[in-house]
Formats: structure tokens, C-alpha cells, sequence
């Protein structure tokens, strides 16, 4: 179990866990306690553990896409990214990720396959109950695949406005996913 304290907590490196059994990790609230991820695609990410709970935090990967490096694009990667674990319980969370040209990012991210171990693992319960979800520009709020039993209820979803986050015409154009589906 582990406890964020007040405050905001910044990297530019994805904290990753790997292999653990039950992971619960939990603050007061997302007002008090921020994980801030720059220039990465996912913040905290989990994989081949027994059970993931996470509650009261707010997460956070603002950079659109075009800050990411190319090599740490995997794609479709949420700020939390949660793969190959069993049992999975988000709740009262504000989940964040920046906009971009194409769809490549979201918020959360849950599924089975397991592409560092190459094996899969249907997650068996999947619980995303009470949280506060804010994509950027064509990027998705929640992805869930290769799950049985799903609860993805009482949420609330919204998009970055458009001048915060305003993306040049020549970001567009120089996508080749956006203008392959353009043209």
C-alpha cells in the first residue's frame, strides 16, 4: 500500500510496477495530491500484478503528442496504464492527458495483453467508478479491452478547451497518421 503525501509530484520518466501482487495506492484527494508526467505518454503504469487499486489521485501527462519522443510512443497508453492484471479498482481520480494531431494517448488505459512479457491475461474485474476524466484534443478518456466483468460508472468527462491547447496547422500536416486519414 502506498500513500502519496500533499503536494505535487513531477517526473519526466513513466513510474513503472511490475510483477507485485496487491498494489493499492491512494491520497486524501485529487486536490491534494498530483502526479505530474512530462513529455511521456503514461505516468504511472502497472503490469503482471495481482490487483491494482488506485483512488484519490490526480494524474497527469499535459504534453500533446508531438513532445513525446518517438521512442516512447507505444500508443493508446493511458496517464494510467494498467496491463495484465487481473483485478483493477480506479476510483475517485482525476485522470488527464494532453491533445494531439491523431488519436494516439487516453486517460486510462486497461487491458490484457502484455506486450514487454508477450502474453495475455483477460482482466477479470475492472471497476472505474466516481472519476473526473479530461482528454485532450482526439485522444480518448478510457480504454478498457480483454476484460469479463466491467463497472465504468458515475464518471465525468470533458475535453481540454480549445485555446488552451490550440494546435497549428502545420502540426496537422506534418502527422502522417492525420493526413493518411485527411486525404
Amino acid at each position: 500500500s502506498i500513500c502519496f503525501a500533499r503536494g505535487v509530484s513531477r517526473t519526466s520518466r513513466t513510474v513503472r510496477m511490475k510483477g507485485f501482487g496487491q498494489i493499492q495506492i491512494s491520497a486524501v484527494g485529487p486536490t491534494t495530491v498530483q502526479i505530474v508526467a512530462n513529455r511521456v505518454e503514461a505516468a504511472l503504469a502497472f503490469e503482471d500484478c495481482g490487483s491494482v487499486s488506485v483512488s484519490g489521485l490526480e494524474i497527469a501527462t499535459p504534453d500533446g503528442n508531438g513532445a513525446i519522443g518517438n521512442s516512447d510512443k507505444k500508443h493508446r497508453l493511458g496517464s494510467l496504464d494498467i496491463g495484465h492484471c487481473p483485478r483493477v479498482d480506479v476510483r475517485g481520480c482525476l485522470l488527464r492527458c494532453g491533445g494531439g494531431t491523431s488519436p494516439q494517448r487516453s486517460c486510462l488505459s486497461i487491458r490484457g495483453w502484455s506486450e514487454s512479457l508477450g502474453s495475455f491475461r483477460a482482466t477479470e474485474s475492472v471497476r472505474v467508478i466516481g472519476n473526473r476524466f479530461t482528454a485532450g484534443n482526439l485522444q480518448e478518456a478510457v480504454v478498457v479491452t480483454d476484460a469479463i466483468d466491467v463497472d465504468i460508472s458515475d464518471n465525468r468527462f470533458s475535453v481540454h478547451p480549445r485555446a488552451s491547447v490550440a494546435i497549428s496547422i502545420d502540426r496537422f500536416i506534418s502527422d502522417k497518421t492525420w493526413l493518411a486519414n485527411a486525404v
